[in-house]
């Protein structure tokens, strides 16, 4: 396929660096700042939740970081939840991936993991100084997870984050740069390939 192996390998390295890299703790330190998506079956006794929400945009927020696993409320889009962060997805589609944009940012010891919906995560911005961190959670190939379900109830958890931190959730977007490098790699390897196969007469002779 390539006019080299030297060629198919800076092809395939440049498409590896293209996407960022996980950010992934080697142990999980009781105050290392991270977001967990569970089942939502362990919300606390007390909470109002879940709330419904009805596209993948909404809006969580903690006064202490650390809701609810320490006992204080969570506000989904606005809602007060109680001592539980649980939320009903009534959007009529499945989520597949989502984006956490979480503000302020921490990345001080940011554990990026797996979840019961999802079982890869992907640090795209680590935040701090001014900047948030933002976390896309999806699912590899040959995941038995598929996301989060129509009518599946789930659980945002915040550990280890700065008092009145709020995580806005989305769908991903592309990112145009990574586009512009792999364009630029396909349309490389189009033209060894188109190279490859002129006629011998075509190529020029020393």
């Amino acid at each position: 396929m390539c006019s080299s192996r030297v060629t198919c390998v800076v092809a395939v390295s440049v498409i590896a660096l293209a996407f960022t890299t996980p950010l992934r703790g080697d142990s999980l330190a009781a105050d290392d700042p991270r977001v967990l998506v569970g089942d939502g079956s362990s919300s606390g006794s007390g909470g109002a939740g879940p709330v419904p929400i009805y596209n993948i945009n909404f809006v969580v927020t903690t006064s202490t970081g650390n809701a609810p696993g320490d006992g204080t409320d969570c506000f989904v889009n606005g809602v007060d939840d109680m001592d539980s962060c649980s939320i009903l997805n009534q959007s009529g589609q499945t989520f597949t991936s989502l984006v956490f944009d979480i503000s302020p940012g921490e990345n001080i010891g940011l554990i990026c993991a797996s979840t019961d919906f999802f079982n890869n995560c992907t640090v795209l911005q680590p935040g701090g100084g001014g900047q948030d961190t933002i976390l896309y959670y999806d699912n590899l190939p040959g995941s038995p997870h598929i996301g989060v379900p129509y009518g599946g109830l789930f659980e945002v958890s915040f550990l280890g984050w700065p008092m009145n931190t709020t995580l806005t959730s989305g769908a991903p977007e592309p990112q145009s740069g990574n586009l512009a490098i792999i364009g630029f790699l396909i349309g490389l390897v189009l033209f060894a390939v188109r190279m490859r196969r002129r006629p011998a007469s075509l190529n020029p002779r020393p």
